[in-house]
């Protein structure tokens, strides 16, 4: 829910010309569409792009249909300029975004380095960030932490899963229920997809086979629900998460406590709910044992109880997106981000059989899918986390479907990714 003072506040924004400045980094699909909604919106504006292609992001803003120009610039002084000048300033560099005069960063890049320099680089220029989910889960602890040292806001993305179903997490807790599960519906999952097998839903979507890859082999979808741990708490039940079948008149049933008929070991779980319509939705599993409650739930066609399925048929991605950026800057507030020390993680695991000497690929391409687990389990078993996977050399064979670990790679321990990563390991 938007509460009227947000539209209120863009309003005053637009009437007094002080919107608020967002820069981007990519321009990929959700890059893309984002760029496209702010244009539409008031009291908000897009001044700069980061893309390692300034062609295509100029191709980008030349789409928005309105007088809005961009000038491709090569170092920051020219891009701040070119704001200066009501342009957006277009850079291949992403880092020059945290240098201009932007309220918030936003990265729709999808890459773990490229979001680790870029969100350090903007908390530490006292900017807001919105960070990528892949980045996210791999070090989003301690960037939150650098951000609440710099008063400033750290929060994943509005509009995508994550975002969607925290907002139905605070939604259910309010209302002073108990929480058993929480995640999204999901229709395909092929763990030894790649980039080849899905190249025709790709380009029907216009998206990178990579990233649709990343849907298929079930890597983002534990993605995604190791950001929900990391917010509420909530952890996986078994590596990988149970992927139960359901309909929307059974969840509540089978995503409950074995006690209670259902399939989980306790309370507070994150999974994944498949063959339910549709297939974009999120969810939460909730209960009470208040007897008065449970019989006005059933007066509100909410089913017999005491469990409840409390879901949204939808996520909007991009579409959504520009109400978490403008919340934070205006009420200071994370649409999702972690509240402590790390719950869970994606590990690593052989898409095929890895030798010595071959180099892994990116998410969702050809050498590994990931899996959620509990971050401490990841650490203890010294197993490799899925956002440090990229550029990793193979040093033993690696079995297919076998967790790729520490001790079967050699790693590049000079980046600021790996430096962060250390101090995430050590809020375990």
């Amino acid at each position: 829910m938007v509460s009227q003072h947000i539209i209120d506040k863009l309003n005053e924004r637009d009437k007094e010309k002080n919107p608020i400045k967002v820069a981007i980094a990519g321009t990929g699909f959700i890059g893309r569409g984002l760029i496209n909604q702010i244009s539409l919106m008031k009291g908000i504006k897009v001044i700069a792009i980061g893309n390692r292609n300034v062609r295509k992001a100029e191709e980008v803003v030349n789409q928005i249909g309105i007088n809005i120009t961009g000038k491709i610039c090569n170092h920051s002084l020219e891009l701040n300029n070119s704001v200066k000048e009501g342009k957006i300033g277009i850079v291949s560099n992403p880092l020059l975004l945290a240098e201009t005069e932007a309220d918030i960063i936003v990265d729709c890049t999808g890459d773990v380095m490229t979001g680790a320099s870029l969100g350090f680089a903007t908390l530490n220029n006292n900017k807001h960030f919105i960070s990528n989910p892949e980045m996210d889960v791999t070090i989003g602890p301690v960037l939150n932490k650098i951000a609440e040292t710099k008063g400033v806001i750290y929060s994943d993305q509005e509009g995508d899963e994550p975002g969607v179903i925290m907002g139905l997490y605070r939604y259910v807790k309010l209302l002073g229920l108990d929480v058993i599960a929480a995640g999204k519906f999901k229709k395909f999952y092929d763990r030894h997809a790649n980039p080849t097998t899905v190249k025709k839903w790709a380009d029907k979507a216009e998206q990178s086979p990579y990233k649709i890859s990343s849907f298929t082999d079930g890597s983002k979808m534990s993605i995604e629900m190791a950001i929900v741990s990391n917010a509420t708490g909530l952890v996986p039940d078994v590596r990988g998460m149970h992927l139960p079948s359901s309909t929307l008149n059974t969840a509540a049933n089978v995503l409950t406590t074995k006690e209670t008929g259902g399939i989980l070991s306790s309370k507070g779980i994150v999974d994944i709910v498949f063959d339910v319509e549709p297939s974009g939705g999120v969810y939460i599993v909730a209960t009470t044992s208040h007897p008065r409650i449970i019989k006005d739930l059933q007066y509100y066609k909410m089913g017999e109880g005491p469990n409840y399925l409390f879901y949204r048929p939808y996520h909007l991605c991009s579409f959504e997106m520009a109400i978490g950026i403008i919340r934070a800057v205006i009420d200071g507030d994370s649409t999702i981000k972690p509240i402590g020390k790390p719950v869970a993680d994606v590990i690593t695991v052989a898409k095929k059989d890895l030798f010595p000497g071959d180099t892994l690929d990116s998410i969702g391409g050809y050498s590994y899918y990931g899996l959620i687990d509990k971050a401490d389990i990841i650490k203890r078993e010294n197993i490799l986390p899925i956002g440090l996977a990229k550029g990793a050399k193979i040093v033993k064979p690696v079995k297919m479907d076998t967790p790729i670990s520490f001790n079967d790679i050699e790693i590049d321990t000079t980046t600021i990714l790996w430096e962060l990563r250390q101090q995430y390991n050590n809020m375990i």
